[in-house]
Order: structure tokens, then sequence, then C-alpha cells
């Protein structure tokens, strides 16, 4: 059994063939040499094995009272120790830093010597290499012998529970329930049942007992953490996915409502600023049905301009740009495109390149619209694309003050710019910045329309 269990049992040590009292000498040097098997280089997990040399006749023996083993397991000879090697997955460090950058909290539960379990801890990364971990691991005596507020504390703080009954895994679960935390537990045996079922997730190993796969919610076929770790992100993928599509198609649909004002500004423009545009005030452009050679309004002009399709062309361009371009804000919910590029979701990236072939085909081949020529496509560009600017807004002011209650690491900040700028995707920033300054720097004659929007002689509201 465990070593500190069983030598507390014995009273004699044998040595060679003959047997000596277990001395306290004797004792804390057997104890110091099975924790230094336990928490060394190799972190063997260890067993004591111990006789007794007068063992009770096999009929006085009541085995139906577990009370009474206690005496037929006194007087006790030890005689020798075995150290077992069980050494951790090697991806199982990998996963554990995964689950503290998700967020999620890993704390080992194991029925192994403290100091066992201490050191396999440092070995995954549940502790650092020079933690101090006497608030942050107990035994099950140990945290039997706290206070119930100190048992609430050590929960929330602690990171290892070492030698542990059945009934400490479940009153850890319930703890942490308690403070509203979404809580796994994993096992294997008919012991961990209870824990199993009261947890929200209870995830049994594939090589364990029919009694615990019961009682869980999902069952670990290969017995590995690694796969809970990818699990969690492949279900946390699945879920952000369905997030952003409905917040696609929210924003887009409602959206509709107010980029109508946009869809006017692109037909406005041609009709008021364009070079190859009658440019005319808004007046008659508002009042277009009213065109005719008997009101005075529109005289001198032609009234078959305002049936060209190049107004409902930029429209329809400025329309599906936008949606693109919403598109491309919906790559994550909070995340600005400085720090998650479009080409973080390649899938995306592609079906944004396909829809505006698509659009193209409709424009220049298909249906032959009326192809834009390149000054008419900076114009739809420079209406589109403060939607990603409006959106990046949104997602700052989500980050910065919606977002409370989050546990955040603490970070030091030597410098205010050195923080805003950590995580930039520079090559996203380069291959934009000269594109949007040259898009927004090309003359196309938005002054123009803004003139004609203050224009006295310009009585239109839009």
């Amino acid at each position: 059994g465990a070593p500190e269990g069983v030598i507390d049992r014995c009273t004699h040590i044998r040595v060679g063939s003959s047997k000596v009292p277990l001395t306290p000498g004797i004792k804390e040097k057997v104890l110091s040499v099975i924790r230094e098997y336990g928490s060394g280089r190799d972190t063997l997990r260890c067993l004591a094995l111990a006789t007794r040399d007068n063992p009770t006749r096999k009929e006085e023996l009541v085995l139906e009272d577990s009370a009474r083993f206690v005496e037929y397991e006194t007087d006790l000879t030890f005689v020798g120790c075995v150290g077992m090697l069980d050494p951790p997955r090697a991806e199982v460090a990998a996963s554990i830093k995964l689950c503290r950058l998700a967020g999620i909290r890993v704390i080992m539960i194991t029925g192994d010597n403290k100091g066992t379990a201490v050191a396999i801890c440092r070995r995954v990364g549940i502790f650092g290499e020079n933690d101090d971990v006497s608030n942050m691991a107990y035994t099950g005596r140990e945290f039997d012998d706290l206070t119930p507020a100190e048992q609430r504390e050590a929960v929330v703080k602690a990171r290892c529970f070492a030698r542990v009954e059945p009934s400490h895994k479940s009153k850890i679960v319930e703890i942490l329930q308690s403070y509203d935390e979404i809580t796994a537990m994993t096992g294997d045996g008919v012991n961990d049942a209870p824990a199993l079922k009261k947890a929200e997730i209870g995830i049994a190993m594939g090589s364990g007992t029919a009694v615990a796969k019961t009682a869980s919610e999902m069952v670990l076929a290969d017995d590995n953490f690694s796969t809970i770790v990818a699990a969690v992100e492949e279900g946390r993928a699945i879920y952000n996915n369905m997030k952003q599509f409905i917040r696609y198609l929210i924003s887009s649909n409602v959206g509709e409502a107010t980029w109508v004002a946009a869809t006017v500004g692109a037909a406005s423009w041609w009709f008021v600023a364009a070079e190859d545009g009658p440019r005319i005030t808004l007046l008659p452009a508002e009042h277009f049905l009213q065109c005719g050679a008997d009101n005075p309004e529109f005289k001198g002009l032609n009234c078959e301009v305002f049936e060209s399709p190049y107004p409902m062309t930029m429209a329809l361009s400025v329309l599906v740009t936008i949606e693109m371009c919403n598109a491309l804000n919906s790559v994550s919910e909070n995340q600005s495109l400085l720090r998650m590029p479009p080409w973080e979701n390649v899938w995306l990236l592609g079906a944004i390149c396909l829809s505006m072939s698509l659009h193209f085909l409709i424009l220049y081949i298909i249906f032959q619209i009326t192809p834009l020529n390149l000054t008419q496509w900076l114009m739809v560009l420079k209406i589109s694309l403060p939607v990603i600017l409006l959106d990046e807004l949104l997602k700052f002011a989500a980050r910065n003050y919606l977002e409370a209650g989050r546990e955040q690491e603490e970070k030091p900040r030597g410098c205010r710019l050195a923080a805003c700028v950590e995580g930039i995707s520079w090559p996203f920033v380069a291959l934009c910045l000269p594109l949007v300054l040259w898009i927004y720097s090309s003359d196309t004659n938005m002054a123009d329309m803004f003139c004609a929007l203050c224009s006295p002689q310009n009585n239109t509201v839009f």
C-alpha cells in the first residue's frame, strides 16, 4: 500500500534474513529514500510491502466489518518498496499549456503520494519549477483538517490533490460548482462514479470500468488527455463559427436598411461628380421622374441620362462590397483584423474571392450590365471600406469596456504603446496600409459631391 500508511503500521524491518526493530531513525531514512524515489528525476510511483509474521487465524477474521481491518494490519514487518515508472505522455505538457491559454484550469486529483504528484505536476506544467506549492497542493487528510471556509479557498487556489478518497472528489466538484464553475471530471474506476455523475461533464476512460462509463457523458477511447483538449478546441470552433455566422446574417440583413444611404451615395456620385457623368445638382437627380421638355428645372438636360445603367451598377457593387467587408468583420467576434488577419480563416477568404468573382462575372460577361472603370471602382471602395472601420470601433469598445468579469493575467506594462501594438500582424498592415492610402488619395471628385450637398441651391435632404 501507500508507503506512509504501511510504514506507520510497521514495528520491524527485515534486513537480509534478520528482523530488526523499526526505530525512528531507520523509519526516517526509509521515508527519505521513498520521497527521493517519488520526487526525483524519474518520478516513481512507490508501493510499500510488509508482512505480518504472526497473523490472526483465518477463522478469527471478521471480513464483513471493515472497521476491524486495522486490528489485522498492525505489528507488520517492512520488507521493501517497489518504484514503478509511469511517466506522463509527451504531449500532455503542450495540452496543459493550451488549456491555460483557453482559460481552463487543470486540477490534478490522484491517489499517489503528495511528493510524487507535485513532481509530476511540475513535469507537465501545472506547477512551475520554482512555484511555492504550500497553498496549491493538499493531501486528503490536509484537506479534511481545514475549516469549510478554508476548504473553499483551497479549492479555488489549489491545482493538486493527493492521497484522496472518492468523497474528496465529489466535494471538490461541489465547491467548484458553488462558484458557478463548469467542471469536467475524468476517472476510470468504480469509486470515481459519484464525482463523474456530479460534474457537468463526466469523462470516463475507454479502458475504465462499466460503472464509470455509465456515469459519464463522454468516454475517451484512447485514454489521452490531449484528446480532451482537441475536443474542446473543436467544440469551441464550431460554436464560434455558428455564432459568427448568425452575427453576420443579422448584421447584414439589419444593416441593409442603413446601407441604402451608401448605395444612394454611390449613384448620386455618378450624377454629381463623375467625370463621365452628367454632373448635375442633386435636385434634378432626386426628382428625375418629373424630367420633361416642359419642365423648366430640367431645361437643357437630356432625360435619357437618368436611364443610364452606371448608377444602378455602382449601387449594386457598393452593396456587394459592403457585404464582403462585413464578412471580414466576422472573422472574429471581438478581435481586431490587425491581430487576426483574414488569412486566419482561408475558407472565408476563399468564399469572399468566389463571391466577388461571381459579381465580376455578372457585370462583365453574363448580363453585361455596365463594366465599371478604375475610378468608379475606387469610389465603390471609398464608400464601402468605412464599414470595417465602424466594426473595429465596436470591437474596441467590446474588448475594453463590455467584457467585464473575465480573468486576465496581469502583465507588466512598461510602455502603453508597446501594449497596443502587441500581437499586430505586421504583414497585414504592410499589405493594407499602402492600399488604403492609395484608394483614399486617388482623385474621384468626392469633394464635388459634398459641395453639392452643401450647396444652397440644393434643397433636397439626404
